[in-house]
């Protein structure tokens, strides 16, 4: 019996874990398979293959095959679609997570930048003085920035506040024009502290006001510039 090559026998698997081989080509398989670990892998994969041709009988091989629904081959396509937009959106989110990260760490390199090694703590607070009677005392630390100032709000509130009041913080240049400076509630409590900026730098403030929303100043200060 001629030796067959050993890619002709790598071919008789199927055949072999089937059963349709002949003894003289079912030995040359067998002395192939003790040495071919391709083959070995591909008989152990093929191993359950004749258990599962067992539980189909003749009759099922006969009928004809159920025909398909109309509905199979739309609902497959909106299957594929919502598939698809499910992988854009994770695509999407992902990429806006990552941009989003970006910015604000740009954001805290811009606002926030290292303080310098022996830098000394915030300024002590300019007390505001009031235009009109009100519930709330305010005093500012300012911090001149290259940027511009940034401002800490501190607030005492008396015990006949309301909570929920809007405040407007607002700076005026040199020559008069205002600059919105940020804004915040009142709350419960005894007092709050609010950390917001300007644009302009602190040589340039000549005066700051806490406003209500309709423009009427509660407090004022001026910031000492030397």
């Amino acid at each position: 019996m001629s030796e067959q090559p050993q890619s002709t026998l790598c071919l008789d698997d199927a055949s072999y874990v089937l059963g349709s081989l002949s003894p003289a080509e079912r030995q040359a398989f067998e002395q192939h398979l003790a040495t071919c670990r391709d083959c070995q892998a591909s008989v152990a994969r093929l191993a359950g293959l004749p258990g599962l041709l067992g539980l189909t009988s003749a009759a099922d091989l006969e009928q004809d095959p159920p025909p398909v629904p109309d509905t199979l081959l739309p609902r497959l396509l909106r299957a594929a679609a919502r598939q698809g937009r499910r992988r854009r959106w994770i695509w999407t989110g992902t990429m806006a997570a990552a941009a989003a990260c970006v910015v604000a760490l740009v954001i805290t390199l811009v606002l926030r930048p290292a303080t310098p090694s022996g830098s000394s703590a915030l300024p002590a607070p300019v007390a505001m003085e009031h235009v009109v009677p009100g519930p709330m005392n305010v005093s500012l630390q300012l911090v001149d920035k290259q940027w511009g100032t940034s401002i800490v709000v501190n607030c005492h509130y008396e015990s006949a506040h309301e909570p929920g009041e809007w405040y407007d913080l607002v700076a005026y240049d040199a020559a008069g024009k205002a600059v919105p400076a940020g804004g915040w509630k009142s709350v419960s409590g005894a007092g709050s502290v609010v950390t917001t900026a300007t644009a302009l730098r602190l040589s340039q403030i000549s005066r700051v006001e806490v406003q209500l929303p309709d423009g009427t100043p509660v407090l004022f200060a001026v910031p000492p510039h030397g």
